[in-house]
C-alpha cells in the first residue's frame, strides 16, 4: 500500500495542479493554457472537484481554444443547480471571518449566567451562510447589499425540526388548554436574542427584516 501510494506521489500532477500553458507569448508575456488545464481551472475555481464529462468534452472537440468558449463553460456550471458550487459560498466565509465563531472560545458558566443553557455558534454561521447565498441569488449590487442590508434568517437551522413537530406542539398546547408556539424558540433556544428580535415576529418565511437602527449588513451578524 504505502508503496503503491509512493509511486503515485512521485508524479507532481498527484500534488500539484500544472499550468504552463502552451503558444507563443502575448504581448504580455502570457501564454493561454491548455484546454486540459483550463477545464480543471473552471471546475476547481467553481465547484471544487474534477471538470465533469461536459468540460472533458469540450477540451476534445476545441470549445476551450477561446475566451468565448470558455465564458459558456463557465456560464453552464453556474446555472447549472445540480453541480455543486461551495468555493463561492467559501470566498465569502473567508473574507469575513465568521466561519470562525464555533472556535471562539465562550465560557460555560458566563452562557448560564446569561440565561443560556446551551451556545450554538454553528446555527449563526448557517444564518450568515444563508443571508450571503440569498443576496447572491438576488445578484444585484452585491456588496453593497452584504454591507447595509437589514434582513437576516434567523435560526433557520431550526425551521426543520420545528415545522416538522410543529402540529404535534399544537395538539399537545391543545391539551394543556394553551396557546401553541408559533416559532421555534424556548429555554434552551434562545438564537433569537442574539438578534435583538422579537419572538413573536418571527416567521417561517425568511429572511426577516431586523431593526435599521442596530443591525446593518454582514459586519453586525451575530456570527
Amino acid at each position: 500500500m504505502t508503496l503503491g501510494l509512493s509511486g503515485v506521489l512521485m508524479h507532481p500532477e498527484a500534488v500539484f495542479r500544472l499550468e504552463f500553458g502552451e503558444g507563443s507569448p502575448d504581448e504580455a508575456g502570457r501564454v493561454f493554457l491548455t484546454p486540459l488545464e483550463i477545464a480543471h481551472s473552471i471546475s476547481y475555481a467553481l465547484s471544487d472537484r474534477r471538470p465533469d464529462e461536459a468540460l472533458l468534452a469540450a477540451t476534445q472537440n476545441g470549445k476551450l481554444n477561446s475566451r468565448e468558449g470558455v465564458a459558456v463553460q463557465v456560464q453552464r456550471i453556474l446555472e447549472d443547480s445540480d453541480i455543486p458550487k461551495p468555493r463561492i459560498l467559501r470566498f465569502f466565509q473567508e473574507y469575513f471571518g465568521y466561519y470562525r465563531a464555533p472556535d471562539v472560545f465562550k465560557d460555560e458558566p458566563i452562557i448560564k449566567a446569561a440565561g443560556y443553557l446551551k451556545y450554538y455558534p454553528d446555527h449563526l454561521v448557517e444564518d450568515t451562510d444563508r443571508l450571503v447565498l440569498h443576496i447572491l441569488e438576488q445578484d444585484r449590487e452585491v456588496l453593497k447589499e452584504l454591507l447595509t442590508t437589514d434582513l437576516s434568517f434567523v435560526s433557520v437551522t431550526s425551521l426543520p425540526g420545528w415545522l416538522k413537530f410543529a402540529k404535534r406542539r399544537v395538539d399537545q398546547a391543545k391539551e394543556k388548554g394553551e396557546e401553541p408556539a408559533k416559532h421555534p424558540f424556548n429555554k434552551k433556544n434562545k438564537l433569537h436574542t442574539h438578534y435583538n428580535f422579537p419572538v413573536e415576529e418571527w416567521s417561517e418565511e425568511m429572511p426577516l427584516k431586523l431593526n435599521h437602527k442596530q443591525r446593518a449588513g454582514i459586519l453586525t451578524q451575530p456570527s
